[in-house]
């Protein structure tokens, strides 16, 4: 199926700055369980929104945002720079170049990008720089509150993970999970704003690795690390792969844990703060409504209500059994 023209070269002559642009083809995805309609003049742009946002469940009957991708202008060339993502009160910038942006609205919750059809010769930056960016974006501001940690829940009892890259919270994940855990997320989790508890929502369907983990576990011996389109090298493996005996998109938190990893010494467990963790948790909410970033502040707190503690370790083994003993 050939991409459809957005508008006649007539009606672009009529109207340069594009206004009348037409979007003819649309799907509706639901990433962290929230309606999204993407509309655009290119099916291309639908099929690498599959990949990235398809696999997600719908959990929510909110009204839908909305984000269209017009695709215009020359196929030749080199898929374009990184962006540079700029946010002020209610709107962010996604910029590439002058042929190659988007910007999100979040009063309206709608986005646009424009972009050309050199976007199509890297699917996997295409969905990392525009598509999934500006979807999240649209959908986090509107309904969660990002937290870079890990989650998964044993017997009931949802615990974070949270640590700063390196940190082994995915190897302590991957641990967890081998051993009965319930898997929900590795590295990005958002808890719903406006849930009665402390839910979060993850992407369980993959799990990805530093290159060091192939030492820690031998079933990933055989896979080659690639470079993220942020520029790690990361093993990036589905879950149905690795044969997790239980995963799940959304699960109830009761306790955050801070990672702290040695090289040597037992694994431990000792108290933190509130007061910390709340300015080690907001660090990473810096967009949005200032209303969003009261709501976000709220959420976090309500959050931290239960167990807030570090996991002082240097053996992923032994503070997976110290976990399992906290959370009983």
């Amino acid at each position: 199926m050939r991409p459809k023209a957005g508008m006649s070269a007539a009606l672009q002559e009529r109207d340069p700055l594009l206004h009348l642009f037409e979007f003819p083809l649309e799907e509706l995805y639901f990433p962290y369980g929230f309606p999204l309609r993407i509309r655009t003049n290119d099916v291309r742009v639908l099929h690498a929104a599959q990949e990235g946002l398809g696999n997600f469940l719908q959990h929510e009957r909110a009204a839908p945002l909305r984000l269209d991708v017009a695709i215009v202008g020359e196929e030749t060339g080199q898929f374009p720079p990184a962006p540079v993502v700029r946010s002020q009160d209610h709107l962010i910038w996604f910029v590439s170049d002058g042929h190659h942006f988007a910007a999100c609205d979040f009063h309206t919750g709608t986005g646009i990008a424009w972009l050309t059809p050199k976007v199509f010769s890297d699917t996997a930056l295409l969905r990392f720089h525009f598509l999934e960016s500006a979807s999240f974006c649209l959908v986090a501001e509107r309904h969660l509150t990002g937290i870079h940690a890990a989650c998964l829940a044993w017997k009931g009892h949802g615990i974070l993970l949270c640590g700063e890259a390196g940190h082994g919270k995915s190897c302590l994940a991957y641990t967890l999970a081998k051993r009965g855990w319930t898997y929900v997320s590795d590295d990005a989790s958002f808890l719903i704003r406006r849930a009665s508890d402390s839910v979060i929502a993850g992407n369980p369907d993959r799990i990805r690795f530093r290159p060091a983990a192939r030492d820690l576990f031998p079933e990933l011996a055989g896979l080659v690390p690639v470079e993220t389109p942020n520029g790690k090298m990361t093993i990036e493996v589905k879950t149905a792969d690795l044969h997790l005996p239980s995963t799940a998109d959304r699960i109830a938190v009761h306790s955050v844990i801070f990672l702290d990893r040695r090289e040597t010494g037992g694994a431990r467990l000792s108290p933190v703060p509130v007061s910390e963790a709340l300015q080690r948790l907001a660090a990473t909410n810096h967009y949005g409504r200032p209303a969003t970033q009261a709501e976000c502040v709220q959420s976090l707190r309500r959050v931290l209500s239960g167990a807030v503690l570090t996991l002082t370790f240097s053996d992923t083994g032994e503070a997976a059994a110290c976990l399992e003993e906290f959370a009983g």
